[in-house]
């Protein structure tokens, strides 16, 4: 997603992500931070070989990080970590609310035996540019007069 570019797209049924979705990063002004916001009535899969997503997902389903069995996209077996292969990290920059949220892949190893030592299987980094974008280039002050960041309710 290049500089400036601000998309919120509505999708009534299911999201199948198959790539990863990352934003330009050279930004000099806040009016320069994308921001992409995805809002489904409906599931997102993840598939297991994106290891980045950018931007907001807000789902009135499931979101599944790595779609096992019963699910309309099944990607189950080494590809979500299970047995001897490790499945991607899935990094996260942005937010992610849904009805429910499936964090199903594994990664690294208690014993530190993969050379990953005891590395999460999903990264969520809520950054500033979530704030920032779209506030503009003159007046930072001008959007927010507070900002609250709360742990997540597991």
């Amino acid at each position: 997603i290049g500089n400036g570019v601000t998309k919120t797209i509505y999708i009534k049924g299911n999201l199948i992500i198959s790539s990863n979705i990352t934003y330009a990063s050279n930004w000099t002004t806040p009016s320069d931070i994308p921001s992409l916001t995805f809002v489904v009535a409906g599931n997102i899969y993840i598939n297991p070989s994106v290891t980045q997503l950018y931007g907001n997902y807000f789902s009135t389903g499931t979101v599944y990080t790595c779609p096992g069995p019963g699910t309309n996209v099944y990607a189950g077996g080494p590809a979500c970590g299970e047995g001897k292969t490790p499945a991607n990290q899935l990094t996260i920059f942005g937010s992610i609310m849904a009805h429910e949220i499936a964090l199903e892949r594994t990664y690294g190893d208690i014993t530190g035996s993969n050379g990953d030592d005891i590395a999460p299987a999903e990264v969520f980094n809520y950054g500033p540019g979530v704030w920032l974008a779209g506030l503009g280039s003159t007046n930072l002050n001008s959007g927010y007069g507070s900002i609250t960041n709360l742990p997540p309710i597991l």
